[in-house]
């Protein structure tokens, strides 16, 4: 941690609380502005140390300087104000409440965040208190509220009515096309009814085959025998005349 401050014990007087010095409870106190204000408030106290006859006040912000009469004096103030209506809310709430712990609490942040009791160090970026002792500091001030965003003067444009002739080339416009997203919407998928069929309604075709009329008939037995003797008929007469010869011969054998 960084010292950047330092006041010697006699020379003003300490604040307590419960017959205790009330920088005593620096633990104590930024435990309770972690877990039950904000994390953002953690480094927000100077942590004081005693070093012989003189208090030391260190911080982890580097490069602090006395606010008042600074360049970021405004600055400072307003953000030591914009915590101190937070920790205020946070006392009427204790305070509207019956618990010994809850008024003890209100009673510890009232006299450590008393703006004439306190000190505050600032490097334009952070600020650090100084506190727990009775300062009587006169100089913080709350600033007035400005706005962050100025409005901005509204420019009248007069629009140019002349006809530019004679132009070779064509006028791109650099702007990107605009993407309209399709919202498609999920339609419930119909699916096919199945109907029963029942075994009484089964048709059963039977399928005709056409008749093929290049096949051809087989052929009888009358027309073999045409066919045979009007192909083989030098065969018959072979066998005719065989058949002659043969009775021929048994004839002159039994005579």
């Amino acid at each position: 941690m960084n010292k950047f401050y330092e006041i010697a014990t006699d020379h003003y007087l300490p604040l307590s609380h419960d017959n205790n010095y009330l920088f005593n409870h620096y633990d104590r106190i930024t435990n309770f502005l972690t877990f039950n204000i904000d994390q953002q408030y953690r480094n927000l106290l100077a942590k004081p140390i005693k070093s012989g006859y003189n208090i030391e006040w260190l911080s982890i912000y580097p490069n602090l300087e006395n606010a008042q009469g600074s360049a970021h004096e405004e600055f400072a103030y307003r953000k030591y104000y914009e915590f101190l209506d937070v920790i205020k809310q946070r006392i009427e709430n204790f305070r509207s409440q019956r618990d010994e712990d809850a008024i003890n609490w209100a009673e510890i942040l009232e006299k450590v965040f008393n703006e004439q009791d306190n000190f505050i160090y600032t490097n334009g970026k952070d600020i650090s208190i100084v506190w727990g002792w009775k300062f009587e500091n006169n100089q913080i001030y709350k600033p007035a509220l400005q706005l962050a965003n100025p409005p901005i003067k509204e420019e009248i444009i007069e629009e140019n009515t002349s006809i530019v002739e004679n132009i070779t080339e064509p006028i791109v416009e650099d702007k990107e096309p605009i993407i309209e997203e399709e919202i498609i919407e999920d339609l419930p998928i119909d699916e096919p009814k199945v109907e029963e069929v029942l075994p009484e309604e089964i048709i059963e075709e039977e399928e005709e085959l056409p008749e093929d009329e290049s096949l051809e008939r087989k052929p009888g037995f009358l027309e073999f025998l045409k066919w045979f003797a009007g192909t083989y008929w030098w065969f018959l007469i072979i066998l005719l005349v065989f058949i002659v010869l043969i009775f021929v011969y048994k004839s002159f054998l039994y005579s």
